[in-house]
C-alpha cells in the first residue's frame, strides 16, 4: 500500500511512518520542518526513517496547495493519507494564529481536496493533543474552555467508497494504520 504521512518528522508521525515501513508499505513522508520546536529533533527522526528503501521524504507545507498538487503528481497515486501535520504549542498559536490556521485548517482542507480530486478514499486525521473530552463526551479545550456547538469531523462516515475520517481521541483506543481500533 502507498501511504502519504504528513507531519512525518514529528514524534507521532515518525512512529506511524516506522510502523508502516516495518509492515512493508511504501511511505511518502512529508514535513515542512518548521521551527515550532527544536528542528534537530525532527532531523534526527528523519535520519532514522530515510534509511528505509521504501520511504521517500518530501519537504513541503500542507498549507500550500500548489506544493500538495505537485506532490500528488510526482508521488501519487496514494492508497491512504494519514494527516499528522499540525503546529505545536498553545501560546504561539495565540501570538500568531494565522500560521496555525494555515497548517492545521487550510492544510487539512488541501489534503481533503486532493483526495476528493485524485484519491484515495482513505483519510486519517489526528486531532491536536490539546483537545480532549469533557463531561458528557463533549470536546473540551485545554484550560477548561468549552465549545457550545462542537464541530468534529472525526465521527464522519460515508459510503464504502467515500472518505473516512477518524481521530484517535474520539474512540479512546489505539488505531492501526488500516483504521481499526485496538482496545
Amino acid at each position: 500500500m502507498r501511504v502519504l504521512v504528513t507531519g512525518a518528522a514529528g514524534f507521532i508521525g515518525s512512529q506511524v511512518a516506522q510502523l508502516l515501513l516495518r509492515e512493508g508499505h511504501r511511505v511518502t513522508a512529508v514535513d515542512n520542518l518548521c521551527d515550532a520546536y527544536d528542528v534537530r529533533l525532527k532531523e534526527h527522526r528523519l535520519r532514522a526513517l530515510t534509511q528505509a528503501d521504501n520511504l521517500e521524504f518530501v519537504k513541503a507545507d500542507v498549507g500550500e496547495r500548489e506544493q500538495m498538487q505537485s506532490l500528488w503528481q510526482a508521488q501519487g497515486p496514494f492508497d491512504a493519507v494519514i494527516n499528522l501535520a499540525a503546529r505545536a504549542g498553545v501560546r504561539p498559536s495565540v501570538e500568531d494564529p494565522w500560521i496555525y490556521y494555515s497548517t492545521n485548517t487550510v492544510g487539512t482542507l488541501n489534503l481533503l481536496e486532493m483526495c476528493r480530486e485524485a484519491g484515495p478514499s482513505k483519510f486519517v486525521l489526528a486531532s491536536t493533543s490539546r483537545v480532549g473530552r469533557g463531561a458528557g463526551g463533549r470536546p473540551k479545550l485545554s484550560g477548561g474552555l468549552r465549545r457550545r456547538r462542537p464541530r468534529n469531523l472525526g465521527g464522519h462516515r460515508q459510503g464504502p467508497a467515500g472518505p473516512r475520517l477518524g481521530t484517535p481521541a474520539r474512540t479512546g483506543g489505539r488505531h492501526r494504520p488500516d483504521g481499526r481500533v485496538v482496545p
